[in-house]
């Protein structure tokens, strides 16, 4: 009597070339369903797939490695011009100037934000403390809110000076215009003239 098994695996190794080309039709003949199929798993398990590769990652650790390390030292030259061409491309995209901090997302869900927080200090936040709460509810724009012009350096000024929580109350401008809107430029240009 022949084990199942041992008939499968001896038909495959006498087959290899035939199962190939009968998957690959097979593929072919239902590829949309398939990747549509791959695309709900994916939705459905994230965690299910990240534990898979950290598995799989921790199995193979030493194997992936030294492919990385090969492949880097085999292929310096064209690592290196590949990072050219990515620097180039993105100097010439129109959203180069866009500003680098991302805004977090503040969740209104959570348990420990705001009034709920026991570290919560209201009005009598500090100054760095309250330009971070700011800048996480304020999304940076790309010019300045005073002269328009288009710069990555923009500050976040105050524009009643009492330093409210209210995001209203916060605009951003080039380092030019808030000088000039705080009068720190008068002062610096008296403080000259003493001299």
């Amino acid at each position: 009597m022949v084990n199942r098994k041992e008939y499968l695996k001896d038909y495959e190794m006498r087959n290899k070339e035939k199962i190939a080309k009968r998957k690959k039709r097979y593929y072919e003949l239902n590829k949309g369903r398939l990747l549509q199929q791959k695309k709900e798993y994916r939705r459905l398990n994230p965690e299910k797939i990240k534990q898979s590769w950290k598995e799989y990652y921790q199995d193979n650790k030493e194997v992936i490695l030294s492919y990385h390390k090969e492949y880097k030292q085999t292929n310096k030259d064209r690592i290196k011009e590949r990072g050219k061409e990515y620097a180039l491309k993105i100097r010439k995209r129109d959203d180069f100037f866009e500003p680098k901090n991302k805004i977090k997302q503040v969740h209104s869900t959570s348990k420990n934000i705001g009034l709920n927080n026991g570290m919560w200090k209201g009005d009598n936040v500090g100054y760095i403390a309250l330009h971070s709460w700011i800048k996480a509810r304020k999304p940076k724009p790309l010019n300045c809110g005073h002269c328009n012009v288009r710069t990555n350096l923009l500050d976040l000024a105050n524009i009643s000076q009492e330093y409210k929580r209210e995001v209203i109350d916060w605009e951003y401008l080039c380092r030019r215009c808030h000088m000039n809107k705080d009068g720190r430029i008068n002062k610096l240009l008296v403080g000259l003239n003493k001299q």
